[in-house]
C-alpha cells in the first residue's frame, strides 16, 4: 500500500505540472456550464409565438374557425396569385365535391414543421365543433357520443424535488466528464510512457508493478471525480444565479442522504470508467493506438447514456442491470426522488464487479512481458 501511494502522489505531481489539463477539469466546467444555462435560458425567452397568415378564396367553416384563434387572414381569389405564397404562410382551398379541405404549407419556411401543427390542432378544433353542431341538429346529446375528458393535473409536491431539466441534465453531464477528464490521463499513463520509453525506467525499481498500476488508477480516478466535481458546481451556480428561468419554487439543496448514494453511484461509475481507460492503456502500444480503441466505446457510452435517460424507455427497462444504464437511470430517479435502495444497490455491485475484472486482466496484462512491451 506504501508503494502506491508513493506512485499516486508521482502521478498527481505530474497532474498538477499541467496547467492545461488543470483548466480542463476544473476552470471549464465551473465557467462553460453556466454560460451554456445562460444562453440556453436567454434563446427560450426570447422565442416569440409567430403569428400565421393564412390566404384563403372562399369562406368556410373552417376559416370562420381560425378567425378566433390568432391568425392572420387573407381574401384572394386567384389560385395562381396565393399559390405563390408572397405574405402569406399557408393557403387553404376546400372542395365541396370531394368533401376535402386542402391546406398548401410552404415548405421553403423553417417553421414548416410547427405550422403543420397547428393547423392540425385548428382542423381538430374544427372538427370538434362541427360534430357536436350535428349531433345537437338530431337532438343528440355529444355526452352520449364522445369518451370522458381527460383531466390531467399535477399534485407532486415539488419544493422538494428537483427540477426536471437539472434531473435529466445532469446523469448526462457526469457520465460525459468522468470520461472524457479520464481519457487523456488514463490513456498516458501507462501507454503514454511505453510511446515515450520512460516505462522501462519505471519498473526497474524495486516498487511491484501491482503497486505502480494502482497507484496510476488512483490518480485517473482522482482527476475523473475532480471534474466532475467541479461540473456540479457549475450546474449549482447556474441553478441559484437563475439563468434558466426555473420556477422560484424548485429547490436544489440535496438531502445528506441522496448526496450520498449520489456519490456512491459516481464514484462507483468512475471506478469502472478508469478501469476500462487503464486496461486499453496497459494493453495499447502507443497512445494514439489507445484513442482508437477508446473512441468506440466512448460513442457507445454515450449513446446508451442517452437513451436511457428516461427512466420508463424500453431501453431502461430491458437493460436496467447493464452497467452504464443502471449508473444512469438509478442517478436520474435519485433526482427526481423516485429512486430505491435496490435501485443504488444493482448499480453500485455491477460497476464494482465489472471494475474488479478488468484491473485483475490490467494486472495480468502489466505483469506480462510479452504484452506490456509487444511489437
Amino acid at each position: 500500500m506504501k508503494d502506491t501511494i508513493i506512485v499516486f502522489k508521482k502521478e498527481l505531481k505530474g497532474i498538477l505540472r499541467d496547467k492545461r489539463l488543470l483548466i480542463t477539469i476544473t476552470l471549464i466546467p465551473l465557467l462553460f456550464i453556466p454560460t451554456l444555462f445562460y444562453f440556453v435560458g436567454q434563446t427560450s425567452s426570447s422565442v416569440k409565438y409567430e403569428k400565421i397568415t393564412i390566404a384563403y378564396k372562399e369562406s368556410s367553416g373552417f376559416i370562420n374557425l381560425l378567425k378566433k384563434n390568432d391568425v392572420e387572414l387573407l381574401h384572394i381569389d386567384d389560385v395562381n396569385i396565393a399559390m405563390k405564397f408572397d405574405a402569406w404562410n399557408v393557403f387553404v382551398q376546400e372542395d365541396d365535391k370531394q368533401n376535402e379541405i386542402t391546406v398548401y404549407i410552404n415548405t421553403k419556411l423553417d417553421n414548416f414543421n410547427v405550422i403543420k401543427r397547428r393547423i392540425d390542432y385548428y382542423y381538430s378544433e374544427y372538427k370538434n365543433e362541427t360534430i357536436e353542431r350535428n349531433l345537437k341538429a338530431l337532438k343528440i346529446l355529444p355526452s352520449k357520443i364522445y369518451p370522458k375528458k381527460i383531466v390531467i393535473k399535477d399534485v407532486t409536491e415539488r419544493k422538494n424535488r428537483y427540477s426536471i431539466v437539472l434531473s435529466f441534465l445532469l446523469p448526462y453531464l457526469i457520465l460525459i466528464y468522468l470520461f472524457s477528464n479520464a481519457m487523456g490521463v488514463g490513456l498516458d499513463s501507462i501507454a503514454g510512457e511505453k510511446e515515450r520509453g520512460t516505462l522501462q525506467l519505471l519498473l526497474v525499481n524495486r516498487i511491484k508493478r501491482n503497486s505502480i498500476l494502482f497507484g496510476k488508477l488512483f490518480a485517473t480516478m482522482s482527476v475523473s471525480l475532480t471534474g466532475t466535481v467541479f461540473s456540479l458546481i457549475g450546474i449549482f451556480i447556474a441553478v441559484k444565479m437563475n439563468f434558466m428561468n426555473f420556477e422560484s419554487n424548485i429547490n436544489f439543496i440535496m438531502k445528506p442522504d441522496d448526496f450520498f448514494f449520489l456519490s456512491l453511484l459516481i464514484i462507483s461509475l468512475s471506478m469502472f470508467i478508469v478501469s476500462i481507460l487503464i486496461f486499453i492503456s496497459t494493453y495499447s502500444r502507443t497512445i494514439k493506438e489507445g484513442q482508437g480503441y477508446v473512441m468506440p466505446i466512448y460513442l457507445l457510452i454515450i449513446i446508451l447514456g442517452i437513451s436511457s435517460l428516461t427512466p420508463g424507455s424500453s431501453i431502461a427497462i430491458q437493460y436496467a442491470h447493464w452497467p452504464f444504464i443502471s449508473s444512469v437511470t438509478g442517478m436520474v430517479k435519485l433526482l427526481v426522488g423516485e429512486y430505491s435502495l435496490q435501485d443504488i444497490f444493482t448499480a453500485m455491485v455491477s460497476n464494482i464487479v465489472l471494475a474488479s475484472i478488468l484491473i485483475r486482466l490490467s494486472a495480468y496484462f502489466f505483469n506480462k512481458e510479452s504484452i506490456i512491451f509487444r511489437k
